[in-house]
């Protein structure tokens, strides 16, 4: 599949101990129980996590502990962080303890007042430094081929909810500047090449307000809040903490990603959701839509957000899902994500879970980063592609040689013939296509000449597709022409690609971006977060 990244972090992994390889799991249905990072018979331990990357070519993120615990040994006594030994009948207990209770009495209320060192210990910045400078001395600095990346936090928001034996009170202002500063510090203390990310905040309501609802008294929206503290530090110590801004995204439509669903509906709405990555007159489908405007237009208003507030600071997702990835519209969806990815010019992104081996999910990630299953790749600087219809998305890329095309067909049930007109480049010569669709996995798709500038190519129904081609006298090599196939092909889809941008075009998606596509094959080891209100 290409992975270039991947993240040791999320609810589970926010309490982890590098020196006894525990965690707890937290809330979210998991009952706050402590246990081991264990897989099989083989340590799933941090270290061992940064081996296999190592060995596979790919880069780690780890998330340091900046909610302020991290777990104890485990053991009889610390393996629940509300036992019903000690703390009375609870509503529910787990299924693979019941001594694990999920915090809830009986009537309904919380159990407060427990002891956050039933199960885990304090975790200062000391302790981060110390874990980092471990991790260099088992692997390297991040510029000699250690650990890359590090999250200082987790989406503080919910930590009163997904870690409420330990933290109960809601995340505020200055608690996650603190923690930006101090695990911040203590990342670049320990590594000065690694860099960091933060504060991975869960979603929409998050990115404009604590948990503990600062946004008014602090006249200011949390993401630019957040962003202003990292440059006055740098300013203040004429270093930089925070090398990326990183947010979460999740779409809450109803069956979309939590509690995703397979109805015809859920399918539909689950392809038309990416738009909130990129869309700014795409009113959120969803209880979304209740707060702040409800248009997301995630990846360009966190751009303009860096651009304002701390500019040169990266942008990183490192939490995302569409649902059901290894399902058609699962599968299709990524595709579209990736795509919006590249084309929007994100720099990193890591998904919540990995797709199943041999399915549609993984060909989504290879109709990137191995088509051909020669190592073939969509190419590295993206150009602007469009279509003139709603159900068929399109990306194009070039190289020195090649342009790539992927065209998304998001009809369950209609074939789509899609029209590509090629300008501002060579016009004929040798083409390839590559495809997966519900019917079947990537697989090649035919294979010819383009002739006159123009191919059309057939789009099954819920499918996607490559199309390879390889203009005689390279790319760029002929004169632009803007206007050339703007109008839309009556049989189908029309997809244009001039190098350039110009100004004043109708069409549904017009962008340029110019970025390497190598960081965006990517997943992690997360685990699946409430993301409710």
């Amino acid at each position: 599949m290409g992975v270039t990244v991947r993240r040791h972090g999320g609810n589970t992994l926010s309490r982890y101990n590098w020196k006894t390889s525990t965690t707890n799991t937290g809330g979210d249905g998991k009952f706050f129980r402590t246990v081991p990072q264990e897989k099989g018979n083989a340590s799933n331990s941090a270290d061992n996590f940064v081996q296999v990357n190592k060995a596979a070519n790919a880069r780690s993120m780890i998330e340091v502990p900046s909610i302020g615990y991290v777990t104890q040994p485990l053991s009889a006594s610390s393996k629940c962080g509300f036992k019903v030994s000690k703390y009375g009948p609870q509503q529910q207990v787990s299924p693979q303890d019941p001594e694990c209770g999920n915090g809830v009495k009986p009537d309904g209320s919380l159990i407060s007042g427990n002891d956050p060192l039933d199960t885990s210990i304090p975790a200062t910045q000391a302790w981060s430094t110390e874990w980092v400078a471990h991790l260099v001395a088992t692997f390297g600095t991040a510029a000699n081929g250690g650990v890359r990346f590090y999250n200082l936090s987790n989406q503080p928001a919910l930590w009163h909810e997904t870690h409420r034996d330990i933290h109960p009170a809601r995340a505020t202002y200055a608690e996650v500047k603190a923690a930006l500063e101090k695990h911040g510090k203590a990342v670049k203390d320990a590594d000065p090449s690694a860099l960091t990310l933060g504060p991975a905040a869960w979603g929409w309501l998050e990115y404009f307000d604590s948990a503990a609802n600062d946004r008014a008294s602090a006249g200011v929206d949390f993401i630019p809040f957040y962003l202003q503290q990292a440059k006055g530090y740098e300013a203040a110590n004429n270093r930089r903490i925070l090398d990326y801004l990183d947010v979460h995204v999740y779409p809450q439509a109803e069956g979309v990603a939590l509690d995703a669903g397979t109805a015809p509906s859920a399918n539909e709405m689950r392809l038309r959701s990416t738009r909130i990555l990129w869309d700014p007159s795409y009113t959120v489908e969803s209880w979304e839509a209740c707060c702040y405007g409800g248009v997301i237009n995630l990846i360009p208003r966190m751009k303009e957000w860096v651009a304002r507030y701390y500019p040169g600071t990266k942008l990183a997702i490192s939490g995302y899902a569409w649902g059901l990835i290894d399902s058609p519209s699962g599968a299709l969806a990524q595709v579209d994500v990736l795509g919006i990815f590249g084309r929007e010019g994100l720099d990193l992104a890591t998904l919540e879970d990995p797709p199943a081996p041999n399915g549609l999910g993984e060909d989504a990630f290879k109709l990137y980063r191995n088509y051909d299953g020669a190592g073939s790749k969509f190419g590295d600087t993206s150009i602007r592609a469009r279509s003139g219809e709603p159900l068929l998305a399109t990306f194009a890329a070039f190289d020195s040689a090649r342009v790539t095309t992927v065209l998304v067909n998001k009809s369950p049930s209609a074939p789509n013939p899609a029209t590509i007109t090629f300008t501002g480049m060579g016009q004929s010569g040798p083409y390839r296509a590559f495809q997966f669709s519900a019917g079947g996995r990537l697989r090649p798709a035919g294979a010819g000449s383009v002739t006159n500038g123009a191919l059309t190519i057939s789009l099954p129904p819920y499918s996607a597709t490559l199309v390879e081609f390889v203009p005689e006298g390279g790319v760029g090599a002929a004169e632009i022409d803007p206007d050339a196939g703007n109008t839309p092909n009556p049989d189908g889809g029309t997809v244009v690609y001039p190098p350039d941008d110009p100004d004043g075009c109708n069409c549904s998606q017009v962008h340029l971006g110019v970025l390497s596509f190598a960081a965006l094959a990517l997943f992690g080891l997360l685990r699946r977060r409430r993301t409710s209100r």
